[in-house]
């Protein structure tokens, strides 16, 4: 857990802090299913590979999509506050 804070008398309280990082999180749920067409579509294509073609898969989630984003904005933020 990252937590990036200007005013460090601002943070929330001990409590809420604990559960925050005790919490279990989100279970992952896979909806990638292999099937011939996708076997095949691999086998003839010489410009894709698996780990591309999955890549692209998960970019689809919304979620995935998301995390993204808000990694960037954690960037972004650390910057800021150097």
């Amino acid at each position: 857990m990252i937590i990036i804070a200007k005013d460090p008398g601002n943070l929330p309280e001990a409590e809420e802090m604990i559960r925050m990082m005790d919490y279990p999180g989100e279970t992952l749920t896979s909806k990638f299913k292999v099937t011939y067409q996708i076997i095949l579509n691999l086998y003839n294509s010489k410009d894709i590979n698996v780990q591309e073609m999955m890549r692209q898969s998960f970019m689809e989630d919304p979620k995935f999509k998301e995390f993204t984003t808000n990694i960037k904005k954690v960037k972004e933020l650390k910057q800021q506050y150097e």
